[in-house]
């Protein structure tokens, strides 16, 4: 079955909401995607009924997939910034943020001191410094099996931020 919505002027292709197979199910591949993936399905018309293993028209792209919690591609995306109002122009940055880091503070000492005195945790070089992105909010627990210290600092890209503790 086919189904096609409209509000107020606008106007959808129609979707595949359900389709059997009997017999020959050469044509599962590809009608599978129209229904999965919510793809129109008025074009293919007639032919969604003579079952064959290549789509009669060809099915678009997906793109790059984004979000997979979402199941939102690059296209969709850029479908949605068309549709917007606004001036200027939008870039949608697909690079993956470069994993964060974290490395021993200068001046902190190494085993078998078992951990930073409290003079290396207050020094403005930090107990730890982190690597992240710019701008990204980075959350640091240390630990000693007892006590805990959470503390949050802003990323500075490549640029190592200080985790300093308080007394």
């Amino acid at each position: 079955s086919a189904a096609t919505g409209t509000a107020a002027g606008e106007t959808t292709d129609a979707l595949l909401k359900s389709f059997m197979l009997a017999g020959d199910t050469l044509a599962s591949g590809w009608v599978s995607d129209l229904l999965l993936d919510e793809l129109p399905a008025q074009r293919f018309g007639r032919a969604l009924l003579a079952g064959t293993a290549t789509p009669p028209v060809a099915l678009p792209s997906r793109g790059a997939q984004v979000c997979n919690c979402f199941d939102v591609c690059e296209p969709d995306i850029t479908a949605v910034l068309e549709r917007s109002s606004g001036s200027g122009s939008l870039t949608l940055d697909t690079t993956a943020p470069a994993a964060p880091g974290l490395a021993l503070g200068s001046g902190v000492g190494l085993a078998p001191s078992a951990g930073a005195t409290s003079t290396e945790a207050q020094a403005g070089t930090g107990v730890v410094t982190v690597t992240g992105e710019a701008g990204a909010l980075i959350t640091v627990t240390l630990s000693d099996g007892t006590n805990t210290v959470t503390k949050t600092v802003t990323g500075n890209g490549a640029t190592p931020v200080p985790v300093v503790l308080t007394a």
